[in-house]
Formats: C-alpha cells, sequence, structure tokens
C-alpha cells in the first residue's frame, strides 16, 4: 500500500537538490494517487514556492484550505502567496478567514501582527537578505563567515547609498554581535517578520555567505576582518595593549563551555552547541603542561565580539577543538599557528580557511568527540609549534 510518507520523502529530497522538475513531476503522481491528502499538498506549496512559481503555489494553497479548512496551513500560505503576489488585501482576507474559522491560533495571530507592522514600514526601507551556506545562522560559525563578514562589506560599499532603515532577519541571541556593529537604521526581524517585509520594501538586495569550505573568498574575508580589527583596536581594547606588553609567544587555548540555555529551547533553528556536541574532559591537564608560556585559557560563548577579535588577532597560536570558536581565526595575523583537535576523518572547514587566509595549520586526533587527548601527543605536537618561535 502506497503511503504519503513514501512520496513526501522522495519529494522533498528532489526538493532539497532543487530538482524541481522531477519533484514537480513526483508530488502529481502522489496526488492523483491520493487526492487532498494534506501533507502533499504542502509539500506541493513548496515545491512551486521555492521555484519561484508563486500562482502554482497558491492553487495548492487554496486546496488545503478547501479540503481542509479546520487546519491553519492553508490560510498561512495562501496570505503569504498572495502577499509575494502583491494581492495584499486579498491576503488580508484569508488571515481573516482563519482567524474566523480557528481564533486562538498562534500563527495567524503572529502573521495578523506582522502584516500590520510590515505596512507600517517606511517607503525607503531595504530589504537585505544575507544568504548564509548550508546551516544555521543562529549557530556562530555560519553567524560569523555567513551572515557578519558579508554585512560588513556591504556596510563599506554601498551602506552610504542607502537613506532609509535597512530590514535584516534574525540571528537569536547572536543579535548582540550585530548590535555592536553600530550601523545606522539597522533594523533586526524575526522570521516570520523579515519575510513578510520583503513584499513592501522598495529597495530589496540580497548577499551571499562566506560561509562554504570548498572555497573560501579570502579578499572578501580580509576586508570585513580587517575593518572589525581597526575598529576593535579603536576601542582601546584591553587585550591588545596585553599583546603589546609581552615579549613570549601569546598561547591562547579555547575550551568548550555549557551552550546557552536557547539552544536546547523550541526557539532554536537547531538544537545543541557547545560540550554538548564535544568536549576535551582533560582540557585542564593540556593547560598545566603548557604553563610556562602563560597560555590565554578563554570559554568564548560570553564574550563580546570585539573581545574575541582582539584576542585571535594578538595571538601567535591558537589552540581549540572542532567548533564554532575556530571561525573566529579570520582575525589572526598571516602565519599565526593554529592547532585543532579534532576526532576522525579530517575535516576541511577550518585547515581551508587558516590555508585562505595564509595561516599555519595543524591538526592532532582525539579518540572521539569526548574523549580524553593523549597528552604525549599533544605535549609533542605543541613543542613542534612553540620551536618554532626559540
Amino acid at each position: 500500500m502506497l503511503e504519503w510518507k513514501d512520496i513526501a520523502n522522495k519529494t522533498r529530497n528532489l526538493l532539497a537538490t532543487k530538482n524541481f522538475p522531477e519533484a514537480r513531476q513526483e508530488i502529481q503522481m502522489g496526488l492523483e494517487k491520493l487526492p487532498n491528502q494534506i501533507n502533499l499538498l504542502m509539500i506541493a506549496n513548496d515545491i512551486y514556492r521555492a521555484s519561484g512559481d508563486r500562482d502554482r503555489s497558491l492553487e495548492y494553497a487554496e486546496l488545503l484550505i478547501t479540503h481542509h479548512p479546520d487546519k491553519w496551513q492553508g490560510y498561512i500560505c495562501a496570505a503569504q502567496d498572495l502577499f509575494a503576489l502583491k494581492r495584499f488585501e486579498e491576503g488580508q482576507k484569508r488571515i481573516q478567514a482563519g482567524l474566523e474559522k480557528l481564533p486562538n491560533q498562534i500563527n495567524l495571530i503572529n502573521l495578523e501582527k506582522s502584516l500590520e507592522e510590515a505596512m507600517n514600514i517606511p517607503e525607503k526601507a531595504t530589504h537585505l537578505s544575507v544568504i548564509n551556506q548550508n546551516g544555521s545562522r543562529e549557530h556562530y560559525y555560519h553567524f560569523l563567515i555567513g551572515v557578519l563578514l558579508p554585512l560588513i562589506n556591504w556596510k563599506i560599499t554601498a551602506h552610504g547609498k542607502i537613506d532609509g532603515p535597512v530590514l535584516m532577519r534574525s540571528c537569536a541571541i547572536l543579535d548582540k554581535h550585530l548590535i555592536s556593529l553600530d550601523i545606522p537604521k539597522l533594523a533586526i526581524k524575526k522570521k516570520i517578520d523579515f519575510q513578510l517585509s520583503e513584499h513592501f520594501c522598495s529597495n530589496v538586495e540580497s548577499i551571499c555567505g562566506y560561509d562554504f569550505p570548498e572555497k573560501y573568498d579570502s579578499n572578501k574575508i580580509r576586508l570585513a576582518s580587517n575593518y572589525l580589527i581597526a575598529r576593535a583596536d579603536k576601542l582601546n581594547h584591553k587585550y591588545f595593549k596585553k599583546a603589546r606588553e609581552s615579549s613570549l609567544p601569546r598561547v591562547l587555548m579555547i575550551n568548550r563551555s555549557k551552550p546557552n540555555e536557547f539552544y536546547n529551547s523550541p526557539e532554536s533553528e537547531k538544537k545543541t552547541t557547545g560540550n554538548q556536541r564535544r568536549s576535551i574532559p582533560n582540557f585542564q591537564e593540556m593547560c598545566d603542561g603548557i604553563q610556562k608560556y602563560y597560555p590565554e585559557i578563554i570559554e568564548l560563548e560570553d564574550l563580546d565580539l570585539y573581545s574575541q577579535i582582539a584576542l585571535f588577532n594578538c595571538a601567535d597560536i591558537v589552540i581549540a577543538q572542532h567548533g564554532a570558536a575556530l571561525a573566529n581565526i579570520v582575525f589572526c595575523k598571516q602565519n599565526t599557528i593554529i592547532l585543532e583537535i579534532a576526532y576522525g576523518k579530517h575535516r576541511e572547514h577550518f585547515s581551508n580557511l587558516a590555508s585562505s587566509l595564509n595561516l599555519k595549520y595543524v591538526h592532532l586526533n582525539q579518540g572521539g568527540d569526548h574523549s580524553p587527548v593523549e597528552i604525549e601527543a599533544f605535549n609533542c605536537a605543541f613543542s613542534k609549534v612553540i620551536g618554532t618561535f626559540v
């Protein structure tokens, strides 16, 4: 017996690879066999929406309302499609129809509030989409390299030409770093508000993130990171002062801390972070073994952006387990040594990033994501690294 889940899985795989022709064909065959099945209708709406055909996606949204009037999804999809088609009054009516049927439905209530806000957007507002690659902008690696650095370059090259407010999608708890940039008139919006606001902005722009390890754009990354390094230095950051007073090689050791509770909450796009994902149980033993070099031992999760910039820019040697904290090597000076501790197959994210930025990369294997590091192997690796400064 054919089940809708089989069709859905096959179709979603095609959609994930943007194979729209085959995805459309597959969903049509599925709906012929299982007419008006709610999950298949929603997938059909997704397919045509993703391929840019809002008229056809609207047709499936209307079928959702017709055949499943007690479900909120049809009203939401229809309203969003109508807004994209600039048919705002009709979109409002779909929301109202949904609320009449389902007066306490939170998604419909939120969409109505978002619509009210979007309709009051100033005429000269710019809707800026920063499109990061294959990961959540709520996690630091994709946030920094996929969102923040491209935003800085956009600010450098374009912001002087922008008259009104700049609308940008929220990065959840990492918004604090966006706010610290002091970009005039930057307005950070929740995902649903940001998506809706596009249809009411006179200027719509999109820029691509740099967070794809296969080919980092080192020129763009350096342009943005140098801007931020200069800003951190101008703020007379204490870490720069401390580094200038030291004659020893500056060793920075990064420990993974407990994750912010946000990453275990329903609001998080992708669950878990920090030492939930990876840890080094004998981290302190590693630190003790190199204590004569006075390593700076840091947990980054609660540090402000400019402290992180200064720490990495002042370091001569960075030691860290594989993880998002190593995205900060974009702020390192050329020839800084990056010692990455990672389990299993060699991971290209930070070796490629280090290579593209003319940093020196060393890999040290770990027995498991939460296994102790072999102290003898670590001491041997560190001795070779520190020996380059003697």
